[in-house]
């Protein structure tokens, strides 16, 4: 009995401590949003559009029960099904078009909301793939996630590895004919991060913090970098001034300039073309401290369960390590928004079945 309420109270003790920082990490946003230097409507499309993902995500965390594998087993091919039926519709859309945007199913709403614009559709008179999901940018962002399973798969299963090899190829293709490049870079910089993690054999949970936030870095100066070299295009010399005028802003005011100060809108006081740099803008580097943390922790962890987890673990592990490390990396070079985030939502909760394991392996 002694025993049995000790281990009672000290899961509810690790519950509530949990469930403390969550509710900080709320109050830290309805703070910053509202009573720091937010403004009304802006500030609750913010929150629907950059944070309440993450506070969702880590309510999911932090709950007792977490989903069985069979979740993960299941939602991956009908994902991977999904997708592919996106892909033969895209195909279908780029032989039809002829010139007439009414083929477009979500033209006349577009049209009607002034939010159609011929260039987010179409690249060099080619239409751009956008599936069903009426975004082609959206599209190749939710692509990183059964590109980065499929690696996994041809990496870990015995049995297969030619069609898997055969479907991540074709999934490429999905993402180049999208004609967005942003996941692309981001999916680099997960081959070379998880390639340096394992030339090193780093296993330690700050050794692999460390390396993400090192590539991270350098991630995030790569446009400049490229300019500077003069091996640099059109987008990434749009995005220089944009890098440079938020390392103005926010050395001006590290604390931030509060939720619903920068977004993609003309209400918006500031524009990025990053959601990272949106939301340290936002928040300010302390406040945006919580929010990068968690995720780091996520991405160190299913790493961890990669290396030692048992082989159904290691294939959720190494998936959830690169989906969310793609994500983070994307974050640095587009606005990613609730839509996308939402998707991400489900696809990491099935993830969290890996941290039934023991515990220890994971600290």
């Amino acid at each position: 009995m002694i025993l049995l309420l000790s281990g009672i109270l000290k899961a509810s003790f690790e519950i509530r401590t949990k469930t403390f920082f969550v509710i900080l990490y709320i109050g830290i946003l309805i703070y910053i949003g509202y009573f720091v230097k937010g403004n009304g409507t802006m500030v609750m499309l913010s929150i629907q559009n950059m944070y309440f993902w993450i506070f969702l995500l880590s309510l999911l965390y932090v709950l007792p029960g977490k989903p069985h594998t069979q979740f993960f087993k299941t939602l991956m091919p009908v994902m991977v099904v999904c997708l592919l039926i996106h892909f033969i519709y895209s195909l279908w859309i780029q032989t039809l078009f002829n010139g007439d945007y009414n083929l477009f199913y979500f033209y006349e709403l577009y049209s009607n909301l002034e939010m159609f614009g011929s260039w987010n559709h179409l690249k060099d008179g080619d239409v751009r793939a956008y599936g069903f999901f009426g975004s082609s940018t959206g599209l190749s962002q939710v692509l990183l996630i059964p590109i980065c399973y499929l690696i996994a798969c041809c990496m870990l299963k015995k049995k297969s590895k030619i069609l898997y090899f055969l479907f991540f190829i074709i999934f490429i293709y999905f993402l180049f004919i999208t004609r967005i490049r942003n996941p692309a870079l981001s999916l680099c910089f997960v081959v070379l991060l998880l390639s340096l993690l394992k030339l090193l054999k780093i296993s330690s949970f700050r050794s692999i913090i460390v390396v993400f936030v090192f590539l991270f870095v350098f991630s995030f100066a790569i446009a400049p970098l490229s300019d500077l070299l003069g091996i640099g295009d059109l987008s990434s010399q749009a995005r220089t001034p944009m890098l440079l005028s938020f390392i103005d802003n926010i050395t001006a005011n590290p604390m931030g300039y509060g939720i619903g100060s920068t977004g993609n809108l003309k209400a918006y006081q500031f524009f990025y073309e990053s959601s990272f740099a949106t939301i340290v803008n936002d928040l300010g580097f302390f406040y945006s401290i919580p929010l990068f943390s968690f995720l780091l922790i996520l991405i160190a962890s299913f790493y961890r369960v990669y290396l030692y987890g048992t082989p159904t673990h290691k294939l959720i592990g190494l998936t959830g390590f690169l989906s969310l490390s793609s994500l983070f990396f994307l974050m640095n070079y587009s606005n990613i928004f609730d839509f996308t985030l939402n998707i991400y939502i489900i696809f990491l909760y099935s993830c969290f079945s890996v941290f039934k394991i023991d515990k220890v392996r994971l600290q």
